[in-house]
């Protein structure tokens, strides 16, 4: 498999190794954290967004900036307040798809998200009973 890398100044050189066509170790992608509520939060380049409730209660309603097949780490890093995603809200540019087809509210950890290029498929909880 060959990959052709086009902005090589983007790669964290302390995470991946890259050799003439060959590339080793993790591609680690910005991270972001964000601590109030938003329909817009650009998740360009990230693969990794902290949520911090410790100020209130936070309520997502979309993303933007997500591209075909990336995958986004929604973590909650407190449990003070709670930390809402909204189905299918609207007024975002790329909508949260969740398991339930409804608001979900995420519990401690976290939830994992695939974009398609249109909004974000919650995969984590595919098989949830």
């Amino acid at each position: 498999m060959k990959i052709t890398i086009f902005n090589y100044s983007k790669l964290d050189t302390r995470y991946v190794n890259v050799t003439g066509d060959t590339m080793t170790g993790a591609l680690v992608l910005a991270t972001k954290t964000i601590t109030a509520s938003a329909d817009n939060t650009d998740v360009s380049e990230t693969n990794t967004l902290w949520i911090t409730t410790a100020d209130g209660n936070v309520v997502l309603g979309g993303l933007t900036g997500g591209v075909n097949g990336q995958v986004l780490y929604i973590v909650r890093k407190d449990t003070t307040n709670d930390l809402t995603l909204e189905n299918a809200e609207g007024a975002g540019d790329q909508d949260f798809i969740m398991h339930q087809e409804a608001d979900e509210i995420i519990d401690g950890g976290g939830v994992v998200l695939v974009c398609d290029g249109n909004d974000w498929y919650d995969v984590s909880h595919a098989k949830h009973v």
